[in-house]
């Protein structure tokens, strides 16, 4: 996207671009971005406008609010002069979105990309330009079964600062993920470190920041730390002083100043400038956010249910977690193991996208036996997650899902599950297991 928008504007074109992470409220998404004088300008002229709109799936507002909202603005504007381009991850995309673009454009002038996979060269390339062999860093990340990461360019970065680092992989996107933050949180511009500007705290001490920033900026909702004079601008900043107190580290206690914070905000890797470009900071992406505030819990003695508290509807009586808390409780589970068997029980979806992959055959076994189960009393809307399903490696599948595939008392949504996770197993796809099983039309 930026360097589209680059390309645009050395052409000379118009265009805007806006982050959706930071409007709570639809009143002021449409001031900002609709009564933009630029915006405004355009609608009152004859031109073509480019309109960035980014981070539609980390909105303060919920995706169907979003949806709705720019639905209905863009259908009262000319929009055959404006080129529109979003941003979203592709399991948060809503196809009624979609569907009201194609009414208010016409279907053959939206399109949908997904963005596609590195290719092996790619990687090659990657690890060429960071002074890498690259054959050998190929085969590491096959014998450590990491080629799910190796293909996205985020987890491609971790695995290359890492191999540069230890010349091998952790076993687990959870550890590699740790390695990576702990990375960002040293001073790794070789001109400030000879220059003594490497900060006061210690590597361990940044880390414990940054998951008290991240745990502050995810649970309560918030977009970005405001360091400048004074009261937050809006409730979509979290001010500096109120992240301040103290925290433990080794059983031993440390202040969490404003000093200290500002060190971790403007030396590590994790922050960028956000918004003035002076005085507020949030982080360089998401994921990092999402997995500090989930390790962050885990460093410290609470309870399951205190845990759980953070990332549970608190008026649902199924318990169910907060949508857009998904990611962290994915991490969670892969940190905590009582929360790994919570979340099983309301939520086995969202375990998939966690370590499931290394986890041992009985909380595979549990975890699909969870998705059946949920899927039959109709608790869970079905989606085929085949490609997901490859990563479980649970061994006893035949009898676990025997009975879904040849029961018809059970339901279709339930049946469709057990196919999916048939077919994900290679070698049993490769049989007639599937022959006695007949799904009711």
């Amino acid at each position: 996207m930026e360097q589209t928008l680059e390309e645009i504007k050395r052409q000379g074109k118009p265009a805007l671009k806006f982050g959706l992470r930071g409007f709570d409220s639809g009143s002021e998404l449409s001031n900002e971005i609709f009564g933009n004088s630029v915006f405004q300008d355009w609608l009152h002229s004859t031109y073509h406008l480019n309109l960035f709109l980014d981070s539609l799936d980390e909105g303060l507002l919920s995706l169907s609010v979003l949806s709705d909202i720019l639905s209905r603005k863009l259908k009262n504007f000319p929009c055959k002069r404006l080129n529109l381009r979003l941003t979203c991850r592709t399991a948060d995309w809503r196809g009624t979105l979609e569907e009201n673009l194609r009414q208010i454009w016409s279907k053959d002038d939206v399109e949908v990309y997904e963005l596609a996979p590195l290719r092996r060269v790619d990687v090659e390339e990657a690890a060429g330009k960071n002074h890498l062999h690259s054959e050998a860093f190929l085969r590491e990340i096959q014998a450590r079964e990491a080629v799910p990461l190796a293909i996205q360019p985020l987890t491609l970065k971790f695995l290359l600062g890492i191999y540069r680092e230890d010349k091998q992989f952790t076993s687990t996107r959870r550890e590699l993920y740790y390695k990576g933050c702990r990375n960002f949180c040293d001073e790794n511009n070789l001109y400030r470190r000879e220059a003594g500007k490497k900060g006061k705290l210690d590597i361990d001490k940044r880390m414990m920041i940054a998951g008290r920033i991240a745990a502050v900026i995810i649970f309560a909702n918030r977009v970005a730390i405001w360091t400048g004079p004074g009261k937050a601008p809006s409730k979509n900043y979290i001010a500096i002083q109120e992240l301040c107190g103290i925290e433990t580290l080794d059983e031993r206690e440390f202040s969490v100043t404003e000093t200290a914070i500002e060190e971790v905000l403007k030396i590590t890797s994790l922050f960028f400038s956000y918004g003035d470009g002076h005085n507020s900071f949030c982080f360089t992406h998401q994921t990092y956010a999402e997995f500090l505030a989930a390790w962050y819990l885990a460093q410290h003695p609470m309870t399951l249910a205190q845990r759980m508290s953070l990332l549970q509807h608190p008026a649902d009586p199924d318990r169910k977690l907060v949508p857009q808390l998904h990611e962290v409780a994915a991490w969670l589970a892969s940190l905590v193991p009582d929360a790994l068997r919570e979340i099983v029980e309301t939520d086995p979806d969202v375990i998939l996208h966690s370590d499931i992959a290394t986890a041992d055959q009985e909380n595979c076994a549990v975890l699909v036996e969870s998705l059946l189960r949920l899927h039959n009393e109709e608790k869970l809307l079905y989606e085929s997650r085949s490609w997901l399903y490859q990563r479980l490696k649970d061994k006893n599948l035949v009898p676990q899902i025997q009975p879904y595939t040849t029961d018809i008392s059970k339901s279709e949504d339930a049946r469709y599950v057990a196919i999916d996770r048939i077919i994900a197993n290679e070698k049993l796809a490769r049989t007639n297991q599937l022959q006695s099983s007949r799904l009711s039309r």
